[in-house]
């Protein structure tokens, strides 16, 4: 694609976007993005400067270039199968405890109201 300056975005000279099945996901995906960006620009300066410049050739070329994109991305990088949920881990379960849960704090709690000095109350009654 040889543009004037002036014209809608494109990446520098020399850079290749066409993907291949050698690409990897990363860079299927980076590709992905530039067609989506070329034909977002490519219409928004269409629209810009009221003309249907680029309709007849250059967006139905890029929308091809990024169909071709999207359908290797699909075939390597994704619908690989369902995906595989780990089992969760069996959790022990709880043993209960034998203790009644009040009577062991009384003596904690007569000591501390002694130390307190509640004792004397607590005896004076």
């Amino acid at each position: 694609m040889q543009h004037s300056p002036g014209g809608p975005w494109h990446p520098a000279p020399g850079v290749k976007f066409a993907c291949k099945g050698s690409d990897d996901c990363a860079t299927l995906s980076w590709k992905i993005d530039l067609f989506k960006r070329l034909i977002s620009d490519h219409a928004a300066w269409d629209l810009a400067h009221n003309t249907t410049r680029h309709e007849d050739d250059d967006i139905p070329n890029l929308l091809n270039g990024l169909d071709n994109c999207i359908a290797i991305h699909r075939i390597k990088c994704t619908n690989k199968g369902p995906c595989k949920v780990p089992e969760p881990a069996p959790q022990p379960n709880p043993v209960p405890d034998a203790k009644p849960m009040g009577a062991p704090l009384l003596p904690l709690i007569l000591d501390l109201l002694e130390d307190l000095g509640w004792a004397a109350l607590a005896g004076a009654g």
